[in-house]
């Protein structure tokens, strides 16, 4: 048998100084003492320039003595035909990952393509899924060229 001592006969070291609470307070909160100022260091403003171009202003003025249009500035809501494309390709991808509407395309794929695209158990099988992502990209790219998604105007970001 196991010969086991009990945790109150073991000897405590007595040579563990006691933490103060003044310690932790001076690492916590430095003085202003431990900060050392360079004196030398000299605080100077940047000089800030401006230049006229004043060959410019003349030639405009001398030449053209009607009343000068401000240049139009970018609309702050335009919104590019990249970021509409993206947001056709978003919206579609969430139509294409809902579970019931991949069932029924898949469904349709079998019975255009065959059985093999479904396994035994009734789920898509590997070559299922790239007939299903191929799907997906020839519909996208099939609404880019017949639907004239540079017109779309997207009145909800008003």
């Amino acid at each position: 048998m196991e010969k086991t001592t009990n945790i109150s006969e073991l000897p405590i070291k007595s040579n563990i100084p006691p933490v103060e609470s003044s310690e932790m307070e001076n690492k916590i909160q430095p003085s202003t003492q431990q900060f050392a100022i360079d004196q030398g260091v000299v605080h100077t403003q940047p000089e800030k320039t401006v230049t006229f171009s004043d060959e410019e202003l003349g030639k405009t003025s001398s030449v053209n003595n009607e009343k000068v249009t401000p240049k139009k500035e970018p609309d702050l809501f335009a919104i590019s035909n990249e970021f509409k494309l993206i947001s056709l390709a978003s919206l579609m991808f969430f139509i294409f990952i809902d579970s019931k509407f991949k069932k029924y395309i898949i469904n349709v794929l079998t019975q255009i393509f065959g059985e093999f695209i479904k396994t035994e158990t009734g789920g898509t099988s590997n070559i299922g899924n790239l007939f299903y992502s191929l799907t997906f990209g020839v519909l996208l790219y099939l609404f880019t060229i017949f639907v004239d998604y540079t017109s779309l105007q997207f009145d909800f970001f008003l």
